[in-house]
């Protein structure tokens, strides 16, 4: 019967050090997509966000279709990778806006709003893209939101 040989000490030492540090890797967080319905929202009708989410944010920051994503507010967000790699994929798709909502001071939740259902992309919130949760939108005939001043 042959011999086995053990490793040596060294290089049951590297080892352990490699899977101690990929096991003890913090794990990425992971935000919670959102599914609310614009759809059915009224024309005309002041709405806030919050009427549609179960949970409470601070803020919300919105990522119209084509997006410049260098800015430094999105930059500064605090999110996953793999959001980043969503939010990036839909900033060119023309017929999606992505909201952010951000608790403090990170993002943990998102959802990705069909323009048909409620067109985010409008002169006056490409201007300002990050709110209070609380905001009060009005939408008009063609979907449009903008910001209600009630």
């Amino acid at each position: 019967m042959e011999h086995l040989r053990l490793p040596s000490k060294t290089a049951m030492f590297f080892a352990i050090l490699v899977l101690s540090i990929v096991g003890c890797r913090p794990s990425e967080p992971k935000e919670e997509k959102l599914d609310f319905g614009l759809k059915e929202q009224t024309v005309g009708v002041p709405f806030s966000l919050k009427e549609h989410c179960l949970e409470t944010y601070d803020s919300i920051f919105i990522l119209y279709p084509y997006f410049y994503t260098n800015c430094k507010e999105y930059e500064g967000l605090k999110m996953s990778r793999s959001l980043r790699t969503v939010c990036d994929i839909n900033t060119g798709n023309e017929t999606i806006s992505t909201l952010l909502f951000i608790k403090d001071g990170i993002v943990v939740a998102y959802a990705e709003v069909e323009r048909d259902d409620a067109d985010f992309a409008t002169e006056q919130i490409e201007r300002t893209y990050i709110f209070p949760f609380c905001r009060k939108f009005i939408m008009d005939e063609d979907r449009r939101c903008r910001f209600c001043e009630e």
